[in-house]
């Protein structure tokens, strides 16, 4: 299933969990490179104002609803038309590895703080002993730094090629870093994964999974990083928007004959 729904110019994979995963498995085995984003509200109105970074969205061979914010606006936009399923960047990262452990798929993981990709790794292949972690890497996600980043993950990885590559330097700098770099790495399949590491490493405790399931998460995230709340004033922009959207498709449905 390629068919996507258009959420203020960014277009949102309908695939559900199964068919996503199935995808996984096709790109990992066709020997191409492929890039994989995780949209949320805060991407859609990033790319508002971001020519460079709605491509790169649009762009990716995978684009999954992450957040209940693109959930919202695309049923409301397109009703039943627009039905979404919700794919989270972290479930997303794990599911791979897990899929990664069976299959003797390998992975790399950059970005995030100095010491917390590498406890990352460890919590994940105590979780899945036969997952194959060929490297983790601070590194730097500035342009300016990529030949350094480069040169140093191929130092890391000597002559192997790796299927999976994880960056957490945080949303829209990493999906930039991915469209830069990846064709100069012998590496299969590229995906940003936000605070990723920062969960899975047990740096910042995950919300209890009700609180996930209510598609409330980021509330969790405020209270434990009260530093993100200017982040979140993209919310209300975002259901703003999305509702002046509404009222353009209605006013415009009323005036065909």
């Amino acid at each position: 299933m390629n068919e996507k729904v258009d959420i203020l110019g960014v277009k949102i994979s309908r695939e559900n969990w199964n068919e996503v995963l199935g995808r996984v498995e096709e790109m990992e085995g066709d020997n191409l490179q492929h890039y994989i984003v995780t949209p949320n509200p805060e991407f859609v109105m990033a790319a508002q104002q971001d020519d460079e970074f709605t491509n790169i969205l649009n762009e990716a061979d995978l684009a999954v609803a992450d957040g209940i914010g693109l959930i919202w606006a695309a049923k409301l936009l397109y009703g039943s038309r627009g039905k979404l399923s919700r794919v989270n960047g972290v479930d997303l990262m794990q599911k791979i590895c897990f899929l990664a452990s069976k299959n003797n798929w390998s992975i790399f993981l950059l970005g995030a703080e100095v010491g917390v990709a590498e406890k990352c790794a460890e919590n994940l292949q105590n979780k899945w002993p036969l997952l194959k972690v060929v490297g983790t890497l601070a590194g730097r996600e500035g342009e300016e730094y990529d030949q350094e980043t480069i040169k140093q993950i191929r130092e890391k990885i000597s002559n192997r090629k790796v299927d999976f590559i994880f960056v957490a330097y945080g949303g829209i700098k990493e999906e930039k870093w991915i469209k830069r770099n990846l064709s100069k790495l012998p590496i299969r399949i590229a995906m940003g994964v936000g605070g990723s590491f920062d969960f899975i490493s047990g740096r910042i405790k995950r919300a209890p999974h009700w609180i996930r399931k209510i598609g409330l998460e980021w509330s969790w995230r405020l209270i434990k990083e009260p530093w993100r709340w200017r982040r979140q004033l993209v919310l209300p922009k975002f259901v703003l928007v999305v509702l002046k959207k509404k009222l353009l498709l209605f006013f415009l449905n009323t005036q065909q004959p």
